[in-house]
């Protein structure tokens, strides 16, 4: 298959490490440049709808294409046999097209309700994912570590929306979220690109 082979490839682990790295760069130059921002009044969305909102959106923008990309890539690339890994990876397909809604629609009132359930779904997606490949990755040597990190992280992020009861800081579970997943994601990118030449090679050791 086309789409198979021209997905399976270090160039795709490459956008899989620039994707996380926009978006945090783009997230901390739109507070850096939005002062009425607050974390105990917030929600990192409220960064799009300031002043400087065009470096939060756009940065979630460009995020959410190249890890779609880096996770079809891994999803083609994975056999039917590790359903584990599939599902993960269906997760994070998903997770990415929510996350390009995010930035397309934002706060502002006409399109508040669209952003909303695309962000809800993006939490909800990407903590998923996290724990299912995790669970995946911890038959395999190689990965098992990025396993364990990957159920913490999730388990990280349902604990920080568990524990922000009926408050507005929405900006801190989101953060407990959002941060470790693109440094995790990135991780996984950079051992795809660093050690194999494309998706089959990793794919063929993981859930045996």
């Amino acid at each position: 298959m086309y789409l198979k082979t021209v997905l399976g490839t270090k160039k795709t682990a490459q956008l899989g490490m620039a994707g996380p790295a926009v978006a945090i760069i783009g997230i901390f130059i739109s507070m850096a440049l939005s002062p009425s921002f607050s974390w105990s009044e917030h929600a990192l969305s409220d960064l799009g709808i300031m002043e400087y909102g065009i470096f939060f959106n756009a940065s979630l923008i460009i995020c959410g294409v190249f890890y779609l990309l880096f996770s079809i890539g891994l999803l083609l690339n994975t056999g039917k046999e590790k359903m584990g890994m599939r599902i993960g990876s269906l997760f994070m397909i998903l997770a990415s097209i929510a996350l390009v809604g995010i930035g397309a629609f934002t706060m502002a009132d006409a399109t508040y309700t669209i952003h909303f359930i695309f962000a809800m779904s993006f939490f909800v997606l990407v903590l998923l994912a996290y724990i299912i490949l995790g669970l995946s990755m911890m038959k395999d040597t190689e990965l098992r570590m990025l396993g364990i990190l990957g159920i913490i992280f999730g388990l990280m992020g349902i604990a920080g929306w568990a524990l922000m009861g009926g408050n507005e800081a929405w900006a801190i579970p989101e953060a407990i979220t959002v941060f470790p997943a693109a440094i995790w994601l990135f991780i996984l990118a950079h051992k795809y690109y660093n050690k194999y030449n494309n998706f089959n090679m990793i794919i063929g050791s993981i859930d045996e």
